[in-house]
């Protein structure tokens, strides 16, 4: 991510951090709403970038999922947008996005159970997946971190479904550097119904680009 989002780099800056720690490619990636409106302008700032010899460049946008519908909170794209991430920003209800820090009050208050909302989650996720084929599935689960719920409490059944519609609409999933998601058993489990799984630092600084130990230690495991 860049200083076009909430990343702390410029596009120059990530780039030559790119080319310095050796990376093949890299893709610029920021995060937009349904009113982003300098999102024309972000891609003809990365055009330059496309022609170098260096690492082969792909651009993105991260958006989050808003509800079970799985729609995305996304402006029109422009053309020159390799990669839609969905991310789970907030808590996709049916009626719209919660802020995590409500929904655990309300799990704490008996108003839903974890079962309850780590099903609106994988539906949210599942529907996301069909709404747009192809999209890449970013940091899957890292909102049960904000719910404080563990990984454990999503089933088998539920990993293996989304693994399972991921292969079915050429959509992806990240495993995420920054948020150390999913874990081993989510990972492995996708992996075994031949989903396609890749690597992301999701980097907010220069400093991270390119410095993987989580997903390091998940490649080595999946092979």
């Amino acid at each position: 991510h860049s200083v076009w989002s909430d990343g702390r780099a410029t596009l120059d800056e990530i780039y030559e951090e790119a080319q310095d720690v050796g990376l093949d490619q890299i893709c610029f990636v920021d995060h937009v709403r349904a009113d982003t409106e300098w999102l024309p302008e972000f891609v003809a700032a990365t055009d330059p970038f496309r022609e170098l010899p260096g690492p082969r460049v792909f651009v993105g946008v991260e958006a989050k999922i808003l509800d079970t519908s799985g729609r995305l909170d996304l402006p029109e794209l422009p053309r020159g947008i390799n990669h839609i991430l969905a991310a789970d920003h907030q808590v996709p209800f049916p009626d719209g996005p919660h802020h995590p820090r409500d929904v655990r009050e309300q799990i704490a208050d008996g108003i839903y159970t974890r079962r309850e909302v780590i099903g609106h989650i994988v539906n949210a996720t599942e529907a996301c997946m069909r709404r747009y084929p192809g999209v890449i599935v970013a940091h899957l689960f890292s909102i049960l971190r904000k719910l404080r719920i563990d990984e454990a409490w999503v089933t088998r059944e539920e990993v293996l479904r989304l693994g399972r519609t991921a292969l079915d609409t050429g959509c992806r999933f990240e495993i995420s550097e920054r948020w150390s998601c999913p874990s081993t058993r989510v990972a492995t489990l996708l992996a075994s119904t031949g989903a396609s799984i890749h690597l992301s630092t999701d980097s907010h600084s220069r400093e991270k680009i390119g410095r993987y130990d989580y997903c390091k230690d998940m490649a080595e495991l999946l092979g």
